[in-house]
């Protein structure tokens, strides 16, 4: 596993030019700095160096400038595929509203009555057709369901791969042409994860009847799930598999098309991690999942 660093400052603070001549007293050597986004905000990446990192952040400081540190955390190809399970993780920007808010209908036979998390859709997926990509293998919306191209689909099935549901896309206006998308779903829940041991998630606000929203990851540390799974229970989980923990807030509502349901995220076996590397995919990540046995 390789872990980076990214030190982010606002560009109306310190601009490149002289933030490199801060690392440069710092001792530090980037890996790369990244270009002002939107919102003026960039980074410094740099090796897994904490010393490093905080000389650099002291300096900036006596400049007057104020960072942000964050820790990510990426596995090799092998460290995936040996890893028992792995999260699912899409590393572009999330992009278009999904949920009801575009006439899909949703089922509720599993959900909380309270707040509807748990709510899947039921058939069809309705979507903006300007807020789907023109190509490409992976995206997810910005309530953080997962998409597949249709080629990705049919590589799935030929693969055998199991868990995985998928609901055909629609553009919700004009015509309704079915566009070249499925929206990815994995009705199999694994059990909660351990909280004592399991890092980079918080918890804020969640239902108090289902406690299974309110999850949301932090960007201070990478995440680490941890569970406590026998070697038989572990060989009934599909390859494609979600975990109890919903992220984002769920709200249940009147009219449902103003609903909004929080998302558990997408883990997958080696299996599935296999068939996802073959196909080249270049905008997703797997972060290996800890398990011991119960």
């Amino acid at each position: 596993m390789r872990t980076r660093l990214h030190i982010f400052v606002n560009a109306a603070d310190i601009d490149p030019d002289r933030l490199r001549e801060l690392l440069d007293d710092a001792e530090v050597q980037p890996e790369k700095i990244t270009r002002p986004g939107t919102l003026g905000v960039y980074a410094a990446i740099i090796a897994d160096d904490l010393l490093g990192a905080e000389r650099l952040r002291d300096l900036l400081r006596r400049n007057g400038v104020e960072s942000f540190l964050r820790h990510s955390r990426s596995a090799s190809n092998d460290e995936a595929l040996s890893a028992p399970l792995s999260v699912l993780r899409v590393v572009t920007a999330e992009r278009g509203e999904g949920g009801p808010r575009h006439g899909t209908t949703f089922t509720l036979e599993q959900a909380c009555a309270r707040c509807g998390t748990g709510a899947r859709p039921l058939g069809d997926v309705l979507l903006k057709a300007g807020d789907v990509p023109k190509k490409g293998p992976v995206f997810q919306t910005l309530d953080h369901e997962y998409f597949v191209s249709d080629r990705v689909r049919d590589a799935l099935g030929a693969a055998g791969i199991t868990g995985a549901e998928f609901h055909a896309v629609r553009a919700a206006a004009g015509a309704e042409e079915r566009l070249p998308w499925s929206q990815l779903v994995a009705p199999y829940a694994l059990p909660p994860a351990d909280p004592e041991t399991s890092g980079g998630i918080r918890r804020q606000d969640p239902c108090p009847e289902c406690e299974r929203d309110g999850y949301f990851g932090t960007a201070q540390s990478p995440l680490e799930l941890r569970y406590s799974v026998g070697r038989e229970d572990l060989e009934r989980v599909p390859d494609f598999a979600v975990t109890w923990e919903h992220f984002g807030r769920s709200n249940l509502v009147e009219p449902f098309e103003d609903s909004v349901f929080a998302q558990p995220l997408i883990v997958v076996k080696p299996r599935a991690v296999d068939a996802l590397l073959k196909l080249k995919i270049r905008n997703v990540a797997f972060d290996p999942v800890a398990v011991s046995d119960s």
